[in-house]
């Protein structure tokens, strides 16, 4: 199959990927193997950890076509990188390209070609293919983030030093180019830097001062107090709106609207076992489970298709969420439903079902409340004769 991309120099970049068909989200941009791979010694996660003895014997191996093909790469000064000027050229060219997995660290020649943006359009699965996030224009430079992981939590000064210090470059895009829209960028990248620490590792945010020595001290401190089920749900719903508003890609977002969804699930459960609340299931709370799973599975849909193995899992979790008990009624009503469910004079506020299974609807504040103050009032004459 042709290529959908050509190797073209750009004005200030070098060599760049440019697009030579008009790709939409999901695409296949680039999958190869790589020129050279190098196992990691000890512990390491990156190139830095591979030893220079390793890649010289590794190259070595190359012939002599493939060893000109990984020369014609780019090649830093290695301020950040762990090497200088008096590095072999071959592995200042290895520590400056290499993508790591658990075990090694590889080059590939066209992956190597693709300029860095932290707006990217593309980026690079786990199995080393590279695929369109969003739709790429004939003509149009294909971008990845290189350090898509941490880059999406700084602001621009601070993104500017990483890319630095390891890339020695200063991007361009609009989040980095002085303007209203990178004003805003800074503003949501701090929240997300806040929200995925205190809802994924517990911690509060790391800090990254403006300064070299300081970068690599960014060590997150754990939070004083635990969030509650309902934080972690407002949390994970905001952050996948900051990741919309921001540009980054589907993947990433459809991630925060699942666990949001699946959280929102766990506070019913967990309120179904009281006696308060046992047999009513408000429908916004059904409502928003099923909005937020519904948009997770289209976002993993549209920018990797059906058959991507996070989509197929979120399917097979909505069907099961479906099946449950405490939400089952609510959105089986929600299916049948859909535009009485939009008038809000026939939307009612929530459903209860008794010990017989027998439904009804609470159609306003004032009757759910009422329903459940009298449901207090008979708990506590029941503890009390």
């Amino acid at each position: 199959m042709a290529k959908c991309y050509e190797i073209k120099a750009l004005p200030g970049k070098g060599n760049a990927l440019v697009a030579v068909r008009p790709l939409t989200p999901g695409t296949v941009i680039l999958s190869e193997a790589p020129i050279m791979s190098v196992p990691m010694s000890g512990n390491g996660h990156s190139a830095e950890s591979t030893s220079e003895a390793a890649i010289m014997q590794a190259f070595d191996r190359l012939s002599a076509k493939q060893q000109k093909e990984l020369l014609s790469l780019h090649a830093n000064s290695g301020t950040g990188l762990g090497f200088d000027h008096k590095t072999p050229m071959p592995v200042r060219i290895f520590r400056t390209n290499a993508i790591g997995n658990e075990t090694h660290s590889r080059v590939f020649l066209d992956l190597s070609r693709i300029n860095h943006s932290c707006l990217p359009n593309a980026s690079v699965e786990q199995n080393d293919c590279v695929i369109a996030d969003k739709h790429i224009a004939k003509g149009e430079e294909v971008t990845i983030d290189y350090r898509a992981n941490i880059n999406s939590r700084m602001t621009a000064s601070q993104r500017a030093l990483g890319l630095h210090l390891f890339y020695e470059f200063s991007c361009d895009c609009l989040a980095c180019r002085p303007s209203t829209f990178q004003r805003m960028s800074d503003m949501r990248r701090t929240l997300i830097n806040a929200l995925p620490a205190a809802v994924l590792e517990g911690t509060y945010p790391p800090i990254y001062p403006d300064g070299t020595a300081e970068y690599y001290d960014a060590d997150p401190q754990p939070l004083r107090d635990k969030l509650t089920l309902t934080q972690r749900i407002e949390y994970q719903f905001l952050l996948a709106k900051l990741y919309e508003a921001e540009g980054l890609p589907g993947v990433m977002t459809s991630t925060f609207y699942h666990n949001a969804a699946e959280d929102l699930l766990q506070l019913l459960k967990q309120e179904s076992r009281h006696n308060v609340m046992k047999g009513i299931t408000p429908l916004e709370a059904a409502y928003c489970i099923k909005t937020w799973a519904d948009e997770a599975i289209r976002l993993l849909e549209h920018t990797r298709g059906p058959t991507y193995p996070y989509a197929v899992y979120d399917r097979q979790q909505m069907k099961k969420w479906q099946e449950n008990s405490v939400i089952a009624i609510a959105l089986a009503f929600l299916r049948k439903n859909p535009n009485g469910w939009a008038k809000k004079e026939l939307r009612p506020f929530a459903i209860t079902m008794d010990n017989h299974s027998k439904t009804d609807f609470i159609f306003t504040h004032e009757e759910y409340w009422r329903l459940i103050m009298g449901r207090v009032l008979e708990c506590r004459t029941l503890s009390q004769s």
